[in-house]
Order: structure tokens, then C-alpha cells, then sequence
């Protein structure tokens, strides 16, 4: 459920970027995050959701020292298959189930303070591009810049309940059909934000994209999203050591070139 670890007795104890997971199959996941924030924000949004959406259940929630924890149902399933429509199509359904929460404004779920979207965003480019400049990567921080203008192709949306880090690791398919799982990025937003988020982390065609997700890549908006998505992965994975993180980095630099030059290829070449 949530990722690969070493085994202690019946549990599986998993590192994770930012927290440290304990798997009790078939009963619970404990988790321990970072920071409090991230724990606040998986609580509400798994209880916000419960009866609308596919998600697990939480058992409790508290605070261990340094760690804030929170206990979760173990979904039991297997992983979906990015190049089968049937998965794809039932995740993107999951996703708009969770879509139907509304907040009252924009920004993270513990704290959603921007009435704009677009002023929401806007505070996210200039968080990227200020990143991006201190990892030295000073051309694409410009090019993250220059997006400001690009907002203005937004039209007026109302704060959605969207997952955030919608990636094949996070969805678990079972009996009954997916279920999302790892919500403590969550945030109100457009629910297309979330949509090309799934498209790219799946690695879709963009021949697919309009069949199997609802979006047309040609579109202004799913654009912009796309390069917000992929200025967020680079400044995430440049700020990580390890050769995964370096391959994503690679993959985002190499799609922010091609659009920056003009050829429009979401999902990047393997994805083709």
C-alpha cells in the first residue's frame, strides 16, 4: 500500500521522503509525518471524504514527542496498470468523486487563506522560481516567472478538494475499484490542476489525455497547468539526492525545453 520497506515481525516499516510508515497488514498504517501540518491536513481531508470517495478510513490521530501520527485503515489491492483505460478511467472517476468537496477559499486544506486562484497561484510561481534560482537553476526560475502573464487565461472556479500528488503509487485498486491513499498535500483548487497532475505522473500520451482523462492538451489552462506542475516537480527533485531524483529532474527539464521551445509533448517521450 505504501511502498516497499524491511520487515520487523508483522509489520513492514517503510522510509518515505517525508515520513516514516508502519504497515500492520491487514489491520492499519501508522504514520508518522514531518510535521504537524501534514498530518492535520491527511486527517481532514480523509474524513472530509468519507462516504463520497474512495478513500481509507482513519482510526485516530495524535502527537508522539517530536512526530504527530495518525493511524489509518490498511487498504488491502494491487497497483494500477498506467497503460490500461479501464484503471485509468476508474482512478479519474475517484478523483472527481473527491472533487465534489468544496472549501471556503483557496490554498492548503489546514489553511486555505487566498480568496483567488489565481493570486494562489501567482505565491506558488514566485515560490518555485525562488527555489529554482537558489539550486542554481537561474533559467528556468526566469521562465517560471514569466508565467504570471499566463494567469490571466484562468477563468473564475470555486475552491475544489483536490488530492494533489495524484501518481499510480497513490491509487490502490481494489475489489470494489480504487482508492486514494496519501493525502496530506491536499489543497482547494481547480479540479484540472489535479487532472493534468494524474495525466503527466501516469506518463499518458497526450493523444489520450481528451479519452481517458477529459482535457485537451491544446488548451491555454491545461497548459499553464502543466508547466506548474512540471517547475514543482524540478524544484522537488533537484532538491533530492539519489538517481530518482535525478531522472525526474532530467524528465522535467527536457518538457519544459520542448514547450519552451514550442513543442508540445506532455507526458514526455516515453509516454508516446
Amino acid at each position: 500500500m505504501w511502498g516497499t520497506g524491511h520487515r520487523t515481525g508483522a509489520a513492514v516499516v517503510t522510509e518515505r521522503e517525508t515520513n516514516r510508515v508502519l504497515v500492520v497488514r491487514p489491520l492499519a498504517v501508522l504514520k508518522l509525518y514531518t510535521a504537524a501540518w501534514r498530518r492535520d491536513t491527511e486527517v481532514t481531508a480523509l474524513e472530509s471524504l468519507r462516504g463520497r470517495a474512495p478513500v481509507p478510513a482513519v482510526i485516530g490521530s495524535a502527537t508522539f514527542g517530536r512526530h504527530s501520527a495518525a493511524l489509518i485503515r490498511y487498504v488491502r489491492g494491487s497497483a494500477p496498470n498506467p497503460a490500461s483505460a479501464l484503471d485509468v478511467r476508474a482512478s479519474v472517476a475517484a478523483l472527481r468523486a473527491a472533487h465534489t468537496i468544496t472549501g471556503p477559499a483557496f490554498g492548503r486544506l489546514h489553511a486555505p487563506d487566498q480568496p483567488s486562484w489565481a493570486g494562489f497561484l501567482a505565491g506558488r510561481l514566485d515560490s518555485y522560481a525562488e527555489t529554482l534560482a537558489t539550486l542554481g537553476l537561474t533559467a528556468q526560475a526566469r521562465q517560471c516567472r514569466t508565467l504570471h502573464h499566463a494567469l490571466d487565461v484562468l477563468e473564475d472556479t470555486h475552491p475544489h478538494l483536490l488530492h494533489s500528488d495524484p501518481n499510480p503509487g497513490n491509487v490502490i485498486l481494489t475489489e470494489h475499484g480504487p482508492v486514494l491513499v496519501d493525502w496530506e498535500l491536499a489543497t482547494f483548487g481547480d479540479p484540472d490542476l489535479d487532472l493534468v497532475r494524474l495525466a503527466w505522473e501516469w506518463r499518458l500520451p497526450p493523444a489520450r489525455w481528451a479519452e481517458w482523462v477529459g482535457l485537451d492538451p491544446r488548451s491555454p489552462t491545461v497548459d499553464l497547468y502543466l508547466r506548474l506542475h512540471l517547475f514543482s516537480r524540478l524544484m522537488s527533485a533537484s532538491s533530492r539526492p539519489g538517481a530518482a531524483s535525478a531522472a525526474l529532474a532530467h524528465r522535467c527539464l527536457t518538457e519544459l525545453t520542448d514547450l519552451h521551445d514550442g513543442v508540445h509533448s506532455p507526458g514526455g517521450s516515453d509516454a508516446s
